[in-house]
């Protein structure tokens, strides 16, 4: 199962890095589970708004 979170802060850490291809892979991954997104069967909670209403950066050094 694909880990959204991991996956959005792996695009954060990936551009504190300067690494643009892994940015860029981790943008499109979540750019296509975003385009495939349903509304919930159970009614519950859309578990990927929950991290779509959280900001999350890497920490400045």
């Amino acid at each position: 199962m694909l880990s959204i979170g991991g996956v959005a802060i792996a695009q954060v850490a990936a551009t504190s890095r300067s690494d643009e291809a892994l940015a860029q892979r981790a943008a499109e991954i979540l750019r296509r589970v975003r385009a495939t997104r349903q509304r919930p069967k159970d009614g519950w909670i859309d578990r990927l708004s929950e991290w779509d209403a959280v900001r999350w950066e890497a920490a400045k050094q």
